[in-house]
């Protein structure tokens, strides 16, 4: 607690470290394992190269495989060197997509560790249940009560991090009086924080305690899965692991952020939103989506209702883009746009293709500080809109130039259908943060 009463927290800055270093993983793994399977056929192509030209004494199985052969002499050093480069980066191309599942759920526990010094922070009053002692020999080794709290704070959170997944989070709704289980994506952190235990200690092969905890949890696994079974991480699964954790990590930070100082809603919905934002930039929707999600639920507090009105267009844009028509559609329809102001009324045009309806409210606006030139440039809303014709003739007509888009080095998941706009933070003013 600062002097001035306020708590001296971090989580906006946690919860922004956290999702730059999710988002790394996840858009960064895809090129790795390719470049590694690049090298991997060359390597492979160049032994077999090799076999072909300097090899004799042939054999092979059934299926025409080759298995045995001798080298010419004079050969057999190049051979060697071919054979081990192969199968290392054979065996780095199986291990990276493990390795990286791993270090999804280390950058969860990592987050954690700071979410929790954050609640310390906020609710020191945890401290008065807790049993551990220290010497008189120690408390004068600290030099203050201060530091003495600090080491045990350090070492209370040692300790829940040793335990199950499972455990912390009932550690958390018994201590914080908060229900955090009831999350979509909660038995998937449950089923990926399983089989991250078995990746670390048992080369990835499913034991008896990974389908008994997934039956118990009521988790659909691949029936033939059975003790022994090695265990794969796919594209789709990993990708899915890091929208999964990034999902419980951010919406546990403002879910403890917004119980434990309620003074400060504005700021947590601030970075809610912001976050969001962000990854509607990145063309991230899945991921946006599954965060806006929490916005909708009526106990999820809102500055006021144009802050509302801000995060459902958000969820919009989120379904929009993954062309999930049906739920934008069901969304837009609970909201009667005929009582909000221009700048809503344009959202609803544009993310329901009424983009003649929608230029001409553009040109009615006009130059004004309800939807700036800025906006029009960089908000995610207008990303379809922005390449119609309608569009530009309005944005002519309001600017007395044409509209130009900026390609950029920025590489995105659909780049093929990318506007190449180069993404940015929000300014404070847009209406459609």
């Amino acid at each position: 607690m600062s002097e001035t009463g306020k708590v001296n927290h971090s989580f906006d800055e946690d919860s922004n470290w956290f999702i730059r270093q999710m988002s790394s993983r996840k858009r960064v793994l895809p090129t790795f394992a390719h470049a590694c399977r690049t090298v991997t056929d060359r390597t492979e192509k160049d032994l077999d190269k090799l076999i072909e030209n300097h090899a004799r004494d042939k054999t092979f199985d059934e299926q025409g495989r080759l298995e045995s052969y001798v080298v010419e002499e004079g050969f057999a050093k190049r051979h060697a060197i071919l054979q081990r480069a192969f199968d290392d980066f054979a065996i780095f191309s199986v291990s990276l997509p493990k390795m990286a599942a791993v270090s999804v759920v280390s950058l969860f526990d990592a987050f954690l560790s700071r979410t929790l010094r954050n609640v310390y922070k906020a609710k020191p009053e945890i401290l008065n249940s807790c049993t551990r002692q220290i010497t008189f020999t120690e408390l004068m080794e600290f030099g203050s009560i201060e530091n003495a709290r600090e080491f045990i704070i350090d070492k209370e959170i040692e300790t829940l991090l040793r335990d199950s997944h499972i455990a912390q989070f009932e550690w958390l709704s018994k201590r914080l009086d908060v229900k955090l289980t009831n999350l979509p994506s909660w038995k998937d952190f449950i089923e990926l924080t399983e089989r991250r235990n078995l990746l670390v200690h048992a080369d990835g092969r499913a034991s008896t305690h990974y389908i008994e905890t997934c039956k118990k949890y009521d988790i659909k696994i691949d029936p033939s899965i059975s003790p022994g079974s090695r265990l794969i991480i796919t594209p789709e699964y990993y990708t899915n692991a890091c929208n999964c954790v990034a999902e419980i990590g951010l919406k546990l930070a403002q879910v403890l952020w917004r119980k434990l100082i309620p003074s400060e809603l504005e700021d947590a919905e601030g970075s809610y939103i912001e976050i969001c934002y962000d990854l509607l930039i990145q063309h991230d929707y899945k991921l946006a989506e599954k965060m806006l999600s929490l916005s909708v639920e009526k106990a999820f507090k809102k500055v006021n209702a144009e802050s509302s009105f801000y995060m459902t267009m958000n969820l919009a844009i989120a379904f929009k883009g993954q062309e999930k028509s049906k739920e934008l559609k069901q969304l837009l329809d609970t909201i009667d746009f005929s009582a909000l102001s221009s700048k809503f009324k344009l959202a609803n045009f544009v993310l329901t293709d009424q983009y003649d309806d929608a230029a001409t409210l553009m040109r009615k606006i006009g130059n004004s500080e309800e939807v700036s030139e800025v906006n029009y440039t960089e908000w995610p809303l207008f990303r379809w809109f922005r390449k119609t014709d309608q569009f530009k003739m309005a944005f002519k007509d309001i600017y007395g130039r044409d509209f130009v888009i900026v390609k950029g080095p920025l590489i995105f998941d659909d780049s093929e259908d990318s506007d190449g706009l180069a993404p940015t933070r929000p300014d404070t003013n847009s209406p459609l943060n």
